[in-house]
């Protein structure tokens, strides 16, 4: 019986001195957890927040190294194109130089004629019809020129210093122009590689028939492209 109330005063006195200390540590436990579990959910917060910045900021690194590839690309095909057209435009420039070149060579060419023959036809005082000496070589000069490509024919008609200037730059060209329509008539040369002019009459010394007969004339020149003709063998005779 003493030894039964000797163990219950023992556990009450136990009781009395460490039943406080309990409670403190259980007040303490939870304070500690009341304010620490809103932090752990800050922190979490926190750390989702982190997450999401830095997955956001991933993704914007992503977008802008493509654009930045893109805006390359795009800066470097325009940089092609830019070669490219300086190139094009490098060659036009070339091809404009050797146009040109071309061109004054083939006018060059085209003004490039060699005297192949020269005959004279005349006539009797005031008229312009042709004698058949006449014909007779305008026929040969004609066959001359039918056989050679790249061909002109000048006439220069004149008259003999009788007469007024009027009337004598009428009648040489008269002259030339009966000329012009033989060959073009009779021997089916183009009339336009045939020119002709009327030079009036020519000032000088004749007193005689023979000098002044002279003076009344055509000059007919035969004349060849000097590219065609070599071309051709180079044969500059008739």
């Amino acid at each position: 019986m003493t030894g039964r109330l000797l163990s219950l005063c023992l556990l009450a006195a136990i009781a009395v001195v460490f039943g406080p200390a309990c409670a403190t540590k259980k007040y303490v436990r939870t304070t500690i957890d009341e304010r620490v579990a809103p932090l752990e959910g800050r922190t979490e917060e926190l750390e989702q927040s982190v997450a999401r910045n830095t997955s956001a900021i991933r993704d914007l690194d992503t977008r802008l190294s493509a654009r930045i590839d893109t805006v390359s690309a795009r800066a470097e095909e325009a940089n092609t194109r830019a070669q490219a057209a300086e190139r094009k435009a490098e060659e036009a420039q070339l091809g404009v130089e050797r146009t040109n070149t071309r061109l004054t060579e083939t006018a060059r060419a085209v003004d490039d004629f060699i005297e192949i023959r020269t005959v004279s036809v005349y006539f009797q005082t005031n008229r312009y019809d042709l004698s058949p000496e006449a014909k007779a070589e305008l026929d040969a000069l004609a066959e001359a020129a039918k056989s050679r490509r790249g061909v002109r024919i000048e006439l220069s008609g004149f008259a003999d210093r009788r007469g007024s200037e009027a009337r004598n730059l009428t009648l040489t060209e008269n002259r030339a122009k009966s000329v012009k329509l033989y060959l073009y008539n009779v021997h089916k040369i183009e009339a336009w590689r045939i020119e002709y002019i009327g030079a009036g009459k020519i000032n000088d010394g004749a007193r005689t028939p023979e000098e002044l007969q002279r003076n009344r004339r055509v000059d007919v020149r035969l004349l060849a492209n000097r590219v065609v003709t070599e071309a051709e063998g180079g044969n500059v005779g008739p």
